[in-house]
């Protein structure tokens, strides 16, 4: 897991190789979201400011970030 909630824009294309990561809360304003997606064990991505209540499994915010994206 790793909680990276308050980070300013942090750069998320460098996680690309952390092919063992399985749960990431990230800044809505984080950029390289996309580079999440080649992460296979990845299965809850939360977007918040805070520390969220509930998780987002990775399901969900691609069919959000996706429709968002269509916009």
């Amino acid at each position: 897991s790793l909680l990276m909630h308050g980070a300013k824009a942090p750069a998320l294309g460098q996680l690309a190789g952390c092919g063992s990561l399985e749960s990431i809360v990230i800044p809505p304003d984080a950029t390289g979201v996309e580079a999440l997606r080649s992460l296979p064990r990845l299965r809850e991505i939360t977007a918040s400011d805070t520390l969220p209540q509930k998780r987002t499994s990775a399901r969900k915010f691609w069919e959000e970030f996706d429709a968002a994206a269509a916009k």
